[in-house]
């Protein structure tokens, strides 16, 4: 994933694999949850798995990582943190 980020707003360049990506503008104050809704509609995928963002590109790495979990199980929840407070920033 690819951000080029203002003040207010990041436009974040989202892959579903080689040759198969969407570039979008979103505002740093949505949530990672909300920005999960559109990255599913970009795609045309149905939203009927958990998924997580691994902002250090490590894959299960915990350190830095935000969660979908309906029991909400993680300190990390996707519905608890903006964008901006995911480390998306200026």
């Amino acid at each position: 994933m690819k951000v080029r980020v203002n003040k207010k707003y990041a436009v974040i360049s989202v892959s579903a694999g080689t040759g198969c990506y969407r570039h979008v503008k979103v505002p740093l104050n949505k949530k990672l949850s909300w920005f999960a809704d559109v990255i599913l509609d970009l795609f045309e995928f149905d939203n009927d798995h958990l998924y997580a963002f691994f902002m250090n590109n490590r894959l299960w790495d915990d350190s830095d990582a935000y969660y979908f979990q309906p029991d909400d199980c993680f300190s990390r929840n996707v519905e608890k943190y903006k964008l901006s407070e995911a480390g998306i920033t200026d």
